[in-house]
């Protein structure tokens, strides 16, 4: 039975899309690479847990998890070229690791895709006609406004993945909101995304302070291109908005290494040299890429020099007291290069102490879990209570020349401060 002749039955027996879907039941009418990951289940019981093909079996799995646990059926139409694109090229590495590319089966499993996304199409287009269905499923405004965005991205983005079907019951659903919804979709910024699955490697940070902050830190984000400044791939500023970049991890979780903070001084240095300053730098700013193994920066909370004026101050101040994200700190009056270079040398301090933690044992006897609970507590001080000025005697776990490099760059007088240049050679 064609799409057509499904759209054609529902509407003459006036079935309820609800009945229809539960009807369905595990034919599973909105589902998408059900009959890969049958396949590819069968195949890795055969083969063994510790294979290739089981592998690709769990990553296709974990991939389609989100689109599986929406229940928002618009939002499950919206993400139809993610999802579309993943299942193609993950049907691609199925057959070839199983060494079927050009054999019947390839042939088999694509008229199996092809089917589960005509059936999906035919869900829509009886959805389409069902107006009071609709105007449910159309949500509030900020769902209308969620929904008209990512469809949008996906018009404009991803028509060469999509079918005709595809193709024009987005359109149709586009228009449909349109006409019901108050809402006004802008242009859609090259750096919108909607997954961080459309990456290897990638993770999403939350960003509480909603669309304005968002599109600020992304817009800067995009701009830079520097091997120690953590990779931005892209972000999402409507409904639940975040930010995309490589996967890393904070320096302090592992201890630190004096050529993970010269990477994360080169990544500063970039930023100066692009006119762009740090409100608020931490810590949690000095990071470590798993990908290059480099010491890299954040991007997050970047201002221009130029901008760092009192309304935009006002502003991250706002930031700062909502956020709970840990990248903000107290070194964030009057963002400059000065206050960078302050705040970026008592965040050495900070994780060399602990990195000293790391290193010792309070007692001959110490198990490593008093170990891990003690480094624990001394980096969530460091989270809560970030050092604001260097000790007045040096301590006993920082060289010399580290200590005199810290004095230079954490200096009260900010004209006395070591420049970036410096810190970098030294």
């Amino acid at each position: 039975m064609s799409h057509t002749d499904v759209v054609e039955l529902l509407l003459a027996t006036k079935m309820s899309l609800v009945d229809w879907t539960l009807e369905k039941g595990s034919q599973g009418t909105l589902v998408l690479g059900r009959h890969l990951k049958e396949k590819m289940k069968e195949a890795s019981k055969i083969a063994g847990n510790h294979t290739a093909i089981a592998e690709c079996w769990r990553g296709v799995k974990e991939q389609l998890r989100a689109y599986k646990g929406e229940s928002r059926l618009l939002i499950k139409l919206v993400d139809t070229a993610r999802v579309v694109g993943f299942l193609e090229r993950a049907t691609n590495t199925a057959l070839g690791i199983l060494n079927l590319l050009g054999s019947l089966d390839e042939i088999s499993w694509n008229q199996a895709r092809d089917g589960e996304r005509e059936d999906r199409v035919a869900f829509f287009e009886a959805l389409l006609a069902d107006d009071e269905r609709m105007a449910r499923e159309m949500g509030d405004e900020q769902q209308q406004l969620e929904v008209l965005t990512r469809l949008k991205h996906g018009l404009e983005r991803y028509d060469d993945v999509l079918n005709s079907g595809e193709l024009d019951v987005m359109s149709a659903v586009f228009d449909a909101v349109v006409r019901y919804a108050v809402v006004v979709v802008a242009a859609i910024p090259q750096w919108f995304a909607i997954s961080e699955t459309e990456w290897s490697r990638a993770e999403e940070s939350p960003v509480d302070e909603g669309e304005e902050v968002c599109v600020r830190d992304a817009s800067f984000s995009a701009l830079l291109n520097h091997p120690n400044v953590r990779k931005f791939y892209g972000a999402c500023h409507v409904a639940k908005t975040f930010v995309i970049h490589e996967e890393s991890y904070s320096l302090d979780s592992r201890g630190v290494t004096w050529s993970y903070l010269l990477g994360c001084a080169h990544g500063l240095a970039y930023g100066h040299e692009q006119r762009l300053v740090h409100r608020g730098l931490s810590v949690n700013h000095l990071l470590r890429s798993y990908t290059s193994k480099n010491g890299i920066l954040s991007d997050m909370g970047l201002v221009r020099r130029q901008d760092a004026d009192h309304d935009l101050i006002e502003a991250y101040a706002v930031r700062e007291r909502k956020s709970r994200s840990p990248e903000l700190s107290d070194h964030a009056n009057d963002p400059s290069v000065s206050s960078d270079i302050l705040a970026f040398g008592l965040a050495i301090f900070d994780l060399l102490a602990i990195t000293h933690e790391i290193g010792v044992a309070a007692s001959p006897d110490e198990s490593y879990k008093e170990k891990r609970e003690r480094v624990d507590v001394a980096r969530e001080r460091v989270r809560q209570q970030p050092t604001k000025q260097l000790p007045a005697t040096q301590t006993d776990y920082v060289k010399d020349a580290e200590w005199n490099l810290l004095l230079g760059m954490c200096a009260a007088d900010s004209t006395a401060r070591t420049s970036m240049e410096d810190v970098v050679y030294q």
